[in-house]
């Protein structure tokens, strides 16, 4: 970051004594942070840019930021419960995500696959790590009620459906 000044950091961690105890807990966690699987920051990347970019220079785990997300500009993926995928059909919602440059949310059951587990290509995986978030589970009301979510790919069953409806 360059042309950072003492006076630009928090109050907390504004120090020139290297063994202050608040200032070696910071270097710990950011430390930690190289470790991590995925970063959640709360900053928006119009904000922060240079920040963000010269992180992901050094990061290589996935960078996720919590902050401004135009309105319904997310598709959010769930096939719910039930639902089973081939192999073939799992790779192909993947490309068809990757391929529309559209942010998403996807939640992946780990019995999604028949009879296996839901393996994605690391291709998908890094081309979509700056704008796709995979779970496992969520809560769908929270998600659906969220101003991002602008769209909602299901396999359209009854409850996916009229939570959907309920939620504009």
């Amino acid at each position: 970051m360059p042309n950072i000044r003492l006076r630009d950091l928090p109050s907390s961690i504004r120090t020139t004594i290297l063994s202050d105890i608040v200032l070696q807990f910071c270097q710990v966690k950011c430390h930690d942070a190289l470790k991590a699987s995925a970063l959640i920051l709360n900053t928006f990347k119009d904000l922060e840019k240079p920040v963000l970019d010269a992180m992901r220079e050094r990061i290589s785990c996935p960078i996720y930021t919590i902050g401004h997300v135009e309105p319904k500009s997310v598709l959010y993926v769930n096939f719910g419960s039930l639902a089973i995928l081939t192999p073939n059909q799992i790779n192909e919602f993947a490309w068809g995500l990757a391929n529309s440059q559209r942010p998403f949310i996807w939640v992946i059951r780990d019995d999604l696959v028949a009879g296996e587990s839901a393996m994605l290509e690391k291709e998908f995986v890094e081309a979509t790590k700056e704008r796709g978030l995979i779970l496992s589970w969520c809560n769908q009301m929270k998600v659906l009620s969220h101003h991002a979510i602008g769209g909602f790919l299901t396999h359209n069953g009854w409850n996916s459906t009229i939570e959907s409806i309920s939620n504009g």
